[in-house]
Order: structure tokens, then sequence, then C-alpha cells
């Protein structure tokens, strides 16, 4: 549970926000959901699990994507800072860690009571951080609303539908199955916030969302 609350949880999510912060919300989402290719990478090197075919395809197109994101096919510089690729990374291994760890508590325990405790415990060592008690600056209501929405939605929501998946789906299918998460950030980044893209970034894009459907149609197959 710490493993998952610190490494999972805390590590995760505090890198996405310095991701969201140095760039944006389309480019943070896709760079953290290189954990999809880190998963297969993983298991086939510490648990002697081999990718099918397929997967081995999924994970190429997930890496050579990621490199077009932040590269717009020059590999002498990067289109994004270095912080946001840096915060992008290590978000990625966050949930990767997310996805793994809670395999064994979920066997004993509800998914709902492994995403408070693990919310809960990753709260705690925020606080040495950034203490609850001094707020970075004066919260007024409208602040106060997108923090509850950000909370309520976009975390205990969404992380408890997460993990309860990983009862019944292979974890690299999870990842897999979120990288639907990058496709609405970049859609909605570039129809509501006026994020643009280079070619060769929407052809990362591109390819990067190209993993899921090849992992899903060999699925149904």
């Amino acid at each position: 549970m710490l493993s998952f609350s610190l490494i999972g949880i805390y590590f995760a999510q505090s890198n996405f926000v310095r991701t969201l912060y140095y760039g944006n919300a389309a480019v943070a989402t896709v760079l953290q959901y290189m954990a999809p290719a880190l998963i297969v990478i993983f298991l086939a090197i510490f648990r002697q699990t081999w990718p099918r075919r397929q997967e081995v395809i999924a994970v190429v197109l997930s890496l050579v994507g990621i490199v077009l994101l932040v590269t717009n096919g020059n590999l002498t510089r990067l289109e994004i800072n270095d912080k946001t690729l840096l915060f992008g990374i290590l978000s990625a291994i966050g949930l990767v860690a997310y996805t793994l760890i809670p395999g064994r508590l979920l066997q004993q325990y509800d998914a709902i009571l492994v995403v408070g405790w693990g919310m809960f415990i990753g709260g705690l060592a925020a606080n040495f951080y950034a203490p609850l008690y001094h707020p970075a600056y004066h919260f007024d209501a409208i602040d106060l609303t997108l923090l509850f929405f950000i909370v309520v939605f976009g975390s205990i929501v969404a992380f408890v539908w997460y993990i309860a998946s990983l009862r019944k789906v292979a974890p690299e299918t999870v990842g897999m199955l979120g990288m639907l998460e990058p496709l609405s950030a970049t859609v909605l980044s570039a129809l509501l916030l006026g994020v643009q893209f280079q070619a060769f970034q929407v052809v990362g894009i591109v390819l990067t969302l190209g993993a899921i459907v090849i992992m899903n149609v060999t699925k149904r197959q």
C-alpha cells in the first residue's frame, strides 16, 4: 500500500501536474501514456512475460509517436522544453507503478478502499512538501470549485474505475485502453484552448493513438 500510495499515486500525479505547468494538457497526457509501452517492456524483462506480435507493434508505434511529438521530426532539438519532457517521463513511470503495484491488494480489498487509502497516504506525504495549512495563495470560490471537480471527478471517480478494471483486464491492456485519454486531451486542447501542433507532432499523436487500435482489433479476433 505504501508503494502504491507514494510511487503510484503521489509520484504519478505530482509529476503529471508539473508537466501541465511547464507544457500543456495534450503534451502532458500523451507523454504520460508512454506507460503502456513501458509496462510491456517491464513485464518482458522482470516477469518473463514476453509480448505478442501486436504488443510489440503497439510499443514501437507508441515510442516512435512520442519521439515525433517531442521533436517534430528533428532529432537534434526538442519542440517542448526539457522540464516538460522530464516530468512527462516521470509521470509515465508513476503510471506504470500505479498499474502494476495494486494487483495483490485488489485480490483482497475493494477498489475504492485501495484508492481511498492510497490517496490519503499520498496526500499526507504531499503535506511535507506543500502543507495544506499553507497554500501558495489565497483560494477564491472559483479556485475551490475547480479543485473540488479535479479531486472528485478527475481523481477519485476516474482512479476507482481504473483500478477496478485491473481485476478483470491485464495491466498492459488497461494501459493501452487508457490511451483514449490523450486523444480526448489533444482534441479538447486544440478546440477549446487553442493549442497548435506542427505536422510531425500530429503524426506522432496519430501513431501513439494507433497503438490502441491495434491492441483492441487483435483482442476481438
